[in-house]
């Protein structure tokens, strides 16, 4: 018996639980991005970074995101597209491309006017993501190559055995009109199915072609002799399309193609928010990625710690914060309602908690080159049980009337319930299951819970006459609530209700169940009670 009123008189903790995000078993963020993406890491968990903007230097942008692939456009607005894919959500952004079959390819029609254009070709950086699924053979990833005059001329990014190569079939003319190719390749090759990002840069004025993968340089050419450096053309003739995925086997993302190039000897361009310095007050001014988790909604806990994991390169940095409540709370609510703490690297001073919200703010360095990156996150905490469900809900027709509905159902084990911190909640409505009427009344007022104050029907007095202290023993098990349109009225105006609850009406079904509440949460509801209100006959 003391072991039982031992677990009666304290919450009942359940065991450690946690809420993870970004992490091999919780791969997905579920967070709103400014300034900032999510994407996929080598263990195919996500992470998130800061993003570039998008380049107003783009002519070409494929987002993949149209679900109908015969509606893929260029974001860009300048190229004819013609689109055979399977759209797939596992993606880098909102969706993707998947090549699985033999007639899988995006055709782009190539206008004179526009890149690769006629003439030497000018600077220009092509950009995607990729998700291999086959390596053993030669997958080509994008094409622009044409068959004039029996010579194969033209560009093509492709995998072959694994490594990814990017090879210019004669496409360099020397100052003498010869013709000259170059093959670029990684250094190492592509493993497992993982999203990998592609750079491709040409830099005319020095010949200078780079391959990247990751970010990270693989291979650097140029093309040029002791002669000087080679103009790059497509043939004059050549009007065949660009091609993607032609005999590529995986999915492809964010197809970007642009002026411009990545050139080492210009300094690379700046992809991220750089800082600007005031020449007045010598203070940096930098734009900031946000990241902003939803309102997880842990259950009742009496507290728990919040860690995260980010990689700062030199430069950089993650402002994190959490703000957490038992009372609910708005996406939109403000820093002055509740405040956001401010931590590093993890917490332990959660006190007892329901809401609970991360927010994570992103800075690349001054340079706008390197952004820090946000691994995972995780909250632990220790979750306490709700009070018990109501049983036992029943309507007593003998204390009900036209104006009255009496309530009765089986008093709760939790001692909370019969102080100012607990209650019961009574909801109501005019359809099964839908309550739109919600009365809380505090301090057992007016629920009876002793036979004293009870309502009793006519059996019941009869009977406390000959069976008082049976009779009193199982009225002390129960409790018993009248509703009327008093206690609806005085509802409505106790808690500022926005919207009039249903009064009780004459002949109007009314549907009941009751919840049990104490600050460590709210109980399921009970079982559903209906009753018909009568009025009094005339006769």
């Amino acid at each position: 018996m003391r072991l039982i009123l031992c677990l009666f008189l304290f919450p009942t903790l359940l065991s450690a639980e946690t809420i993870e995000e970004g992490t091999a078993a919780h791969p997905a963020f579920s967070v709103m991005l400014s300034g900032a993406q999510a994407f996929r890491a080598v263990d195919s968990s996500q992470d998130i970074r800061l993003s570039a903007p998008e380049s107003p230097d783009a002519i070409l942008r494929l987002k993949f995101d149209q679900e109908v692939p015969g509606m893929l456009r260029d974001a860009a607005g300048n190229y004819q597209i013609s689109a055979n894919y399977v759209f797939q959500k596992d993606c880098v952004a909102a969706g993707c491309a998947q090549f699985v079959k033999p007639e899988n390819h995006v055709a782009i029609t190539s206008p004179p006017e526009l890149w690769p254009g006629v003439g030497d070709v000018q600077d220009f950086t092509i950009e995607f993501w990729i998700k291999p699924v086959i390596f053993y053979r030669r997958n080509s990833i994008l094409k622009k190559v044409s068959l004039i005059g029996g010579e194969k001329r033209g560009l093509e990014i492709y995998l072959d055995s694994g490594k990814l190569h990017a090879s210019f079939y004669n496409l360099f003319e020397d100052s003498e009109g010869r013709r000259h190719s170059i093959d670029l390749a990684a250094r190492s090759g592509l493993t497992g199915q993982d999203w990998r990002h592609v750079t491709l840069t040409y830099h005319a004025a020095s010949g200078r072609i780079t391959l990247y993968l990751q970010d990270r340089e693989e291979q650097t050419a140029t093309a040029a002799d002791p002669t000087g450096v080679f103009n790059m053309n497509f043939h004059p003739l050549d009007r065949s399309p660009i091609e993607i995925g032609g005999s590529y086997f995986g999915s492809i993302d964010e197809f970007v193609l642009s002026v411009g190039a990545l050139s080492p000897e210009e300094g690379a361009r700046t992809r991220l928010p750089a800082a600007r310095i005031s020449e007045i007050s010598y203070r940096t001014e930098q734009d900031k990625g946000i990241v902003l988790s939803k309102i997880h909604d842990a259950g009742f806990s009496s507290g728990g710690r919040f860690r995260y994991a980010a990689s700062e390169p030199a430069g950089t940095s993650i402002q994190f914060y959490v703000r957490f409540s038992t009372s609910p709370f708005a996406e939109t609510t403000s820093a002055e309602e509740l405040p956001w703490k401010r931590i590093a690297g993890f917490t332990d001073s959660i006190d007892r908690f329901r809401y609970f919200q991360w927010k994570a703010v992103l800075v690349a360095d001054p340079t706008g080159m390197v952004s820090p990156i946000l691994k995972e996150t995780k909250l632990s905490f220790f979750p306490i049980l709700p009070p018990a469900r109501p049983g036992g809900l029943r309507i007593l027709d003998d204390l009900s009337s036209d104006d009255m509905i009496c309530l009765e159902w089986r008093k709760n084990p939790e001692p909370e319930i019969e102080t100012a911190n607990g209650t019961y909640v009574i909801y109501y409505g005019l359809k099964p299951g839908e309550y739109t009427g919600r009365i809380t009344i505090k301090d057992g007022k007016p629920i009876h819970q002793n036979s004293s104050s009870m309502p009793l029907t006519e059996q019941e007095r009869n009977r406390l006459k000959f069976q008082e202290a049976s009779m009193r023993r199982t009225l002390s098990t129960r409790v018993r609530f009248l509703l009327t349109n008093r206690v609806i009225e005085e509802n409505i105006y106790k808690h500022a209700r926005k919207k009039n609850m249903p009064f009780l009406r004459p002949d109007q079904a009314y549907y009941f169940a009751v919840a049990a509440l104490t600050p460590d949460g709210e109980s399921v509801q009970s079982r559903e009670a209906v009753f018909v209100l009568r009025p009094k006959p005339d006769l």
